[in-house]
């Protein structure tokens, strides 16, 4: 991007640039955070022809296609389709006591709904300083 002489970037090139099949967090973080989406991911992929490894950001994004929120959520997305279960649908809000709250996979017509993460948003860790994290009380 440019205004008034500045080249910058923004979230959403940034997030494939730093995602990696290793560590998907860039790209997970943007999705949660909505600093980006991939539509934006997408445009910016586009934006940015012939780029060394643009095959693999575009593997990535075809990987992100149901948003997932962190590695271990698009891990279960892929095991979900590769046993080709369907009837679900990712990142459901619902409403408990007056706090939202998203559903990682929920089955509405089952009503059943899958947790991948837990609490792990909230400590927005990321792959560099997950170890760090594990270590803590």
């Amino acid at each position: 991007m440019e205004r008034d002489g500045w080249r910058y970037t923004d979230p959403a090139l940034t997030a494939i640039d730093l995602a990696t099949f290793e560590c998907t967090d860039a790209i997970d973080i943007a999705l949660r955070t909505r600093s980006a989406t991939l539509t934006r991911m997408h445009e910016a992929l586009r934006r940015t022809p012939r780029r060394p490894g643009n095959g693999d950001r575009t593997r990535l994004l075809l990987n992100s296609r149901d948003e997932p929120w962190s590695a271990a959520e698009r891990k279960a997305r892929r095991l979900l389709r590769a046993a080709r279960i369907v009837g679900w649908r990712t990142n459901v809000p619902v409403i408990l006591s007056g706090q939202r709250y998203y559903l990682d996979v929920a089955f509405r017509a089952k009503k059943l709904a899958i947790e991948i993460d837990g609490r792990i948003h909230q400590l927005d860790r990321t792959c560099s300083s997950r170890t760090d994290h594990a270590r803590t009380p």
